[in-house]
């Protein structure tokens, strides 16, 4: 009885053992799974972090930072005069001319000939008959002509140049057939020229009655040269009397001018009595007149130099102020320009950008520039250890350190943000010279934030212009922007030193 009773208790107390070790199993277990789940918490949360940096940092709006020129312009709507010569025709005919557009003439210098079309046909089918006549002549005696060494050349010189040319054929060497053509000709035509002029006995009517001919053909063509000295142009539009520097004031006043028909006279090939042939601008210097706003222009004198874009070519030219007459809100300028006149002989109208001043250096997008309050703080009362960078406080006759975190710096000051609460108003700095420092007051600098190494870096900036857009800023400092550096756009959320993705 006594070992059965000992026997249940033994296993009442193994059962016992067991309980208390599954207890224990299910403590340690929950204790596991709370272990587990704080885990998997802080992996969400850090892989949330990390998914947020992607889907946001990776989309920062970032700028390289670039060469560029930022410039002060005014934009107006200017207005090309010129001193001009037009010469009309006294006849009416076929033209033929002997100058090209912009092309420099002397004062009597032949621009264009006038030709009697029905009168030049008749002669030189006269003339042209009486050569055939005096070939069929000549080429009869041709074996006792005084020519005959002559003719003899010319028909070696033709077979010459065939054999130039058959030797070119199949080759890498680029030659014109047309070239071929005209090379010949010419030697046929001095050839016939040499027999229809031989001074013979036989043929002597038949000059006197071609030379008659020629004398009637030159009499019918009419020339028409240039009445003063200057550069050739066929652009004619009726403005010539009007636009002109000495009246240029008109050229706004007067409401007939902009009415006016226009000619548009170029060059063609039939001319009418009364018609312009041409003109001759008579001057290389050339003008312009506009009307500016009074306040953009309140500092302009006569004689200051202004650079002009012509903004339908690209092309800047130098002008010089020549007059200026005074209105009410405008005043109209008149400008001197002294190159390329010939490139705008087709123009009147024309639109300007007056170039005040450009400025050129690195150029940054505005939305990465912002403002900063800071303390600044001289480089010679700065120091550090391992740990921390340091300034050291004078308070009441103590030294006192005072660990501050730099915001940024250059060579002469390093900065500190003003929320930062480290540095005020009133505190006195010791240098390393032992010279006191009092902090007078606060202020802002601007700067932006660039990527160095995918940590955000504010670094400060001295602009040197800006514009609607953009600013240009020192292409050299030592402590800002650098040629291609990333700079951040719209940098309301960043903060110095914080990692970008």
């Amino acid at each position: 009885m006594k070992d059965k009773h000992n026997k249940e208790k033994r296993e009442m107390m193994k059962y016992e053992d067991e309980r208390r070790k599954k207890r224990k199993q299910k403590k340690r277990n929950r204790t596991l799974n709370r272990f587990i789940f704080v885990l998997i918490v802080i992996i969400c949360v850090y892989s949330l972090n990390g998914l947020f940096i992607n889907l946001f940092r990776n989309n920062l709006a970032i700028s390289v930072a670039e060469k560029g020129r930022i410039e002060n312009v005014l934009n107006t709507n200017g207005k090309i005069l010129r001193n001009e010569t037009i010469s009309y025709s006294d006849y009416s005919g076929n033209l033929e001319y002997f100058s090209g557009e912009g092309e420099k003439v002397q004062k009597g210098f032949y621009v264009c000939k006038i030709k009697d079309k029905n009168i030049e046909d008749k002669m030189i089918s006269k003339i042209d008959t009486i050569d055939n006549e005096i070939k069929g002549i000549q080429k009869k005696r041709e074996d006792i002509s005084y020519y005959k060494p002559e003719f003899n050349a010319i028909n070696k010189d033709i077979d010459n140049s065939i054999k130039k040319y058959q030797s070119l054929s199949g080759t890498n060497y680029n030659f014109s057939v047309y070239d071929l053509r005209a090379e010949i000709e010419s030697k046929i035509n001095l050839k016939d020229t040499l027999i229809t002029t031989e001074n013979a006995e036989a043929i002597a009517g038949y000059r006197d009655e071609k030379q008659a001919y020629e004398n009637q053909l030159i009499a019918s063509q009419k020339v028409i040269g240039a009445k003063v000295s200057g550069v050739v142009s066929y652009y004619i539009d009726g403005f010539e009397n009007i636009y002109k520097p000495d009246n240029f004031v008109n050229v706004f006043t007067d409401k007939n001018v902009d009415t006016k028909k226009m000619i548009n006279s170029a060059k063609r090939d039939v001319i009418n009595k009364g018609e312009p042939a041409f003109k001759i601008v008579s001057t290389y210097d050339w003008y312009i007149t506009c009307k500016v706003p009074k306040k953009q222009s309140v500092d302009w004198e006569i004689r200051n130099n202004k650079r002009l874009r012509f903004t339908n070519m690209g092309t800047i030219l130098n002008a010089e102020i020549k007059d200026i007459v005074k209105e009410n809100d405008t005043n109209i300028v008149l400008f001197r320009v002294t190159e390329q006149m010939e490139k705008f002989l087709q123009f009147r109208d024309i639109n300007i950008d007056i170039i005040e001043n450009s400025t050129s250096g690195i150029k940054i997008p505005n939305s990465s520039v912002t403002k900063v309050k800071v303390f600044s703080i001289p480089n010679e009362c700065i120091d550090s250890d391992t740990k921390k960078t340091f300034v050291t406080k004078k308070v009441n006759n103590t030294n006192t350190r005072q660990d501050i975190n730099p915001f940024c710096g250059d060579k002469d000051n390093v900065y500190v943000k003003v929320e930062d609460n480290t540095i005020d108003v009133g505190h006195r700095l010791i240098s390393k010279e032992n010279k006191i420092f009092k902090i007078e007051k606060s202020g802002s600098i601007q700067g932006v934030y660039i990527i160095l190494g995918n940590i955000a870096d504010f670094v400060k900036i001295d602009v040197k212009s800006s514009s609607e857009n953009y600013t240009i800023i020192e292409p050299e400092a030592e402590f800002s922007v650098k040629l291609y550096d990333n700079v951040i756009m719209y940098p309301e959320n960043i903060k110095q030193g914080e990692f970008v993705k």
